[in-house]
Protein backbone atom coordinates (compact mmCIF):
# COMPACT_ATOMS: atom_id res chain seq x y z
CA UNK A 1 0.00 0.00 0.00
CA UNK A 2 0.87 3.53 -0.40
CA UNK A 3 2.45 5.60 2.79
CA UNK A 4 1.30 8.38 4.33
CA UNK A 5 3.77 11.29 4.74
CA UNK A 6 3.91 11.94 8.74
CA UNK A 7 5.44 15.47 9.42
CA UNK A 8 6.37 15.82 12.91
CA UNK A 9 5.41 12.68 14.42
CA UNK A 10 2.95 10.27 14.85
CA UNK A 11 0.54 10.68 18.26
CA UNK A 12 -2.80 9.67 17.25
CA UNK A 13 -4.43 7.66 15.09
CA UNK A 14 -8.60 6.64 14.25
CA UNK A 15 -10.75 5.17 11.47
CA UNK A 16 -14.37 5.27 10.91
CA UNK A 17 -15.85 1.89 11.20
CA UNK A 18 -17.08 1.82 7.73
CA UNK A 19 -13.43 2.47 6.50
CA UNK A 20 -14.40 5.45 4.41
CA UNK A 21 -11.85 7.69 6.58
CA UNK A 22 -9.23 8.23 8.75
CA UNK A 23 -7.19 10.68 10.86
CA UNK A 24 -3.78 11.07 11.94
CA UNK A 25 -2.55 13.58 14.43
CA UNK A 26 0.90 14.87 15.14
CA UNK A 27 2.59 17.21 17.97
CA UNK A 28 2.60 20.09 16.74
CA UNK A 29 -1.65 19.83 16.92
CA UNK A 30 -2.11 19.55 13.37
CA UNK A 31 -4.75 16.61 11.66
CA UNK A 32 -4.21 14.74 8.85
CA UNK A 33 -7.48 13.56 7.73
CA UNK A 34 -7.80 10.87 4.27
CA UNK A 35 -9.58 8.40 2.52
CA UNK A 36 -7.36 4.99 3.45
CA UNK A 37 -8.21 3.93 -0.43
CA UNK A 38 -6.77 7.09 -0.99
CA UNK A 39 -4.08 8.39 1.18
CA UNK A 40 -2.47 10.33 -1.25
CA UNK A 41 -5.90 12.83 -1.28
CA UNK A 42 -5.59 14.45 2.57
CA UNK A 43 -7.37 16.73 4.11
CA UNK A 44 -4.65 19.00 6.79
CA UNK A 45 -6.39 20.56 9.27
CA UNK A 46 -4.69 22.88 12.09
CA UNK A 47 -6.61 21.99 15.32
CA UNK A 48 -4.91 22.42 18.53
CA UNK A 49 -1.81 24.44 19.16
CA UNK A 50 -0.14 21.39 21.24
CA UNK A 51 0.37 17.72 21.09
CA UNK A 52 -2.65 15.60 19.55
CA UNK A 53 -3.85 13.37 22.53
CA UNK A 54 -6.55 11.13 20.82
CA UNK A 55 -9.09 11.03 17.91
CA UNK A 56 -11.95 8.97 17.50
CA UNK A 57 -14.95 8.95 15.22
CA UNK A 58 -18.65 8.37 15.62
CA UNK A 59 -20.38 5.09 15.03
CA UNK A 60 -22.02 6.42 11.84
CA UNK A 61 -18.33 7.57 11.15
CA UNK A 62 -20.03 11.17 10.10
CA UNK A 63 -17.93 13.40 12.44
CA UNK A 64 -14.62 12.77 14.81
CA UNK A 65 -13.88 14.15 18.25
CA UNK A 66 -9.91 15.44 18.64
CA UNK A 67 -8.41 16.26 21.89
CA UNK A 68 -5.23 18.07 22.71
CA UNK A 69 -2.46 18.87 25.30
CA UNK A 70 -3.43 22.47 25.02
CA UNK A 71 -6.64 21.04 27.21
CA UNK A 72 -9.03 21.85 24.26
CA UNK A 73 -11.33 19.14 22.23
CA UNK A 74 -12.80 19.65 19.11
CA UNK A 75 -15.44 17.93 16.79
CA UNK A 76 -15.05 18.01 13.08
CA UNK A 77 -17.41 16.56 10.00
CA UNK A 78 -16.05 13.75 8.22
CA UNK A 79 -16.70 14.59 5.22
CA UNK A 80 -15.84 18.52 5.24
CA UNK A 81 -13.42 18.56 7.88
CA UNK A 82 -15.54 21.27 9.23
CA UNK A 83 -15.78 22.28 12.83
CA UNK A 84 -18.37 21.50 14.82
CA UNK A 85 -17.76 22.22 18.36
CA UNK A 86 -14.60 23.73 20.05
CA UNK A 87 -14.52 23.15 24.10
CA UNK A 88 -11.73 24.43 26.66
CA UNK A 89 -11.37 22.34 29.62
CA UNK A 90 -9.73 22.97 33.14
CA UNK A 91 -7.80 19.94 32.62
CA UNK A 92 -6.33 17.70 29.82
CA UNK A 93 -8.78 15.20 28.06
CA UNK A 94 -7.36 12.05 28.36
CA UNK A 95 -9.69 9.88 27.11
CA UNK A 96 -13.08 9.87 24.99
CA UNK A 97 -15.54 7.24 23.32
CA UNK A 98 -18.55 8.14 21.43
CA UNK A 99 -21.93 7.23 23.72
CA UNK A 100 -24.09 7.46 20.85
CA UNK A 101 -23.42 9.83 17.22
CA UNK A 102 -25.23 12.94 19.36
CA UNK A 103 -23.02 12.13 22.55
CA UNK A 104 -19.83 12.14 23.53
CA UNK A 105 -18.23 11.03 26.70
CA UNK A 106 -14.68 12.34 27.83
CA UNK A 107 -12.27 11.61 30.80
CA UNK A 108 -10.14 14.26 32.00
CA UNK A 109 -8.15 13.87 35.79
CA UNK A 110 -11.09 12.03 37.47
CA UNK A 111 -14.04 13.71 36.36
CA UNK A 112 -16.36 12.04 33.45
CA UNK A 113 -18.26 14.43 31.46
CA UNK A 114 -20.54 13.75 28.52
CA UNK A 115 -20.93 16.32 25.88
CA UNK A 116 -24.41 16.57 23.53
CA UNK A 117 -24.15 17.90 20.24
CA UNK A 118 -25.29 21.30 20.06
CA UNK A 119 -25.94 21.89 23.88
CA UNK A 120 -23.17 23.75 25.11
CA UNK A 121 -20.49 22.67 28.23
CA UNK A 122 -19.88 19.05 28.87
CA UNK A 123 -22.13 18.06 31.18
CA UNK A 124 -20.76 15.96 34.61
CA UNK A 125 -21.84 12.03 35.03
CA UNK A 126 -19.06 11.00 37.32
CA UNK A 127 -16.15 10.75 39.72
CA UNK A 128 -13.28 8.04 39.05
CA UNK A 129 -10.56 7.07 42.18
CA UNK A 130 -8.04 8.14 39.90
CA UNK A 131 -6.29 9.97 36.99
CA UNK A 132 -9.07 8.23 34.05
CA UNK A 133 -6.74 6.12 30.86
CA UNK A 134 -9.36 4.85 28.88
CA UNK A 135 -13.21 5.12 28.58
CA UNK A 136 -15.96 2.61 26.13
CA UNK A 137 -19.47 2.55 26.03
CA UNK A 138 -21.57 -0.09 25.03
CA UNK A 139 -23.20 0.04 21.69
CA UNK A 140 -26.53 0.80 22.74
CA UNK A 141 -25.19 3.52 24.41
CA UNK A 142 -26.56 2.63 27.48
CA UNK A 143 -23.36 1.80 29.67
CA UNK A 144 -20.31 3.40 29.95
CA UNK A 145 -16.98 2.06 31.06
CA UNK A 146 -14.55 3.88 32.34
CA UNK A 147 -10.63 3.27 34.10
CA UNK A 148 -8.27 5.33 36.23
CA UNK A 149 -4.75 3.89 35.66
CA UNK A 150 -4.79 1.97 39.29
CA UNK A 151 -7.74 0.76 38.51
CA UNK A 152 -10.24 -1.10 39.35
CA UNK A 153 -12.59 -0.58 35.52
CA UNK A 154 -15.71 1.14 36.86
CA UNK A 155 -19.11 0.96 34.89
CA UNK A 156 -21.95 2.99 35.10
CA UNK A 157 -25.74 2.72 33.62
CA UNK A 158 -25.88 6.24 32.17
CA UNK A 159 -29.18 6.81 34.05
CA UNK A 160 -27.79 5.99 37.26
CA UNK A 161 -24.67 8.41 37.44
CA UNK A 162 -24.41 7.83 41.51
CA UNK A 163 -22.58 4.49 41.89
CA UNK A 164 -21.15 2.11 39.14
CA UNK A 165 -22.97 -0.67 38.74
CA UNK A 166 -19.68 -2.86 39.39
CA UNK A 167 -16.04 -3.42 39.01
CA UNK A 168 -13.23 -5.23 36.89
CA UNK A 169 -9.52 -5.67 37.49
CA UNK A 170 -7.07 -7.20 39.96
CA UNK A 171 -5.65 -5.61 43.51
CA UNK A 172 -3.19 -4.88 44.56
CA UNK A 173 -0.68 -3.67 41.40
CA UNK A 174 -2.91 -2.93 38.76
CA UNK A 175 -2.15 -0.92 36.05
CA UNK A 176 -4.70 -0.58 33.45
CA UNK A 177 -4.34 1.01 30.12
CA UNK A 178 -7.39 0.24 28.20
CA UNK A 179 -10.66 -0.96 28.23
CA UNK A 180 -13.52 -2.27 25.60
CA UNK A 181 -17.01 -2.64 26.32
CA UNK A 182 -18.24 -5.45 24.00
CA UNK A 183 -21.82 -6.08 22.09
CA UNK A 184 -22.64 -8.90 24.19
CA UNK A 185 -21.84 -6.97 27.49
CA UNK A 186 -18.37 -8.41 28.43
CA UNK A 187 -15.85 -6.16 29.30
CA UNK A 188 -12.23 -6.35 27.71
CA UNK A 189 -9.35 -4.81 29.97
CA UNK A 190 -5.82 -4.23 29.68
CA UNK A 191 -3.83 -4.35 32.18
CA UNK A 192 0.32 -3.67 32.13
CA UNK A 193 0.97 -6.22 34.76
CA UNK A 194 -1.69 -8.90 33.65
CA UNK A 195 -2.33 -8.62 30.07
CA UNK A 196 -5.15 -8.65 28.00
CA UNK A 197 -8.43 -10.15 30.13
CA UNK A 198 -11.77 -11.22 29.44
CA UNK A 199 -14.48 -10.03 32.28
CA UNK A 200 -17.82 -11.14 32.09
CA UNK A 201 -20.12 -8.16 32.36
CA UNK A 202 -22.67 -9.28 34.43
CA UNK A 203 -20.63 -10.58 37.61
CA UNK A 204 -17.33 -8.77 37.11
CA UNK A 205 -15.17 -12.33 37.66
CA UNK A 206 -12.40 -12.44 34.82
CA UNK A 207 -13.48 -15.62 32.28
CA UNK A 208 -10.20 -15.64 30.25
CA UNK A 209 -6.57 -14.49 30.26
CA UNK A 210 -5.96 -14.13 26.40
CA UNK A 211 -2.01 -12.71 26.68
CA UNK A 212 0.24 -12.59 29.02
CA UNK A 213 1.50 -8.81 29.79
CA UNK A 214 5.11 -9.82 28.99
CA UNK A 215 4.09 -10.75 25.44
CA UNK A 216 1.80 -7.68 24.29
CA UNK A 217 3.57 -4.60 25.83
CA UNK A 218 1.42 -1.70 25.54
CA UNK A 219 -1.06 -2.95 23.14
CA UNK A 220 -4.59 -1.14 23.16
CA UNK A 221 -7.70 -3.04 22.60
Amino acid sequence: GELLPCPNGVTAFAASRDGNFAAVGNATGAITLFNPAKPAETKPIKAHTDRIAGLVFDPAGTQFASWSADKTLRIFEAASAKELSHFTLQQEVTAAAWQTNKKLVIGAAEKIMIITAGQGAPEPFATCPGPITSISASPDGKLILAAPKTGPALLWDVTKPAAPLRTFGFAPLTEIDAVLLLADGNVVVHDLRYGIVLFDGATGLPIKQVHDSHQIGRAHV
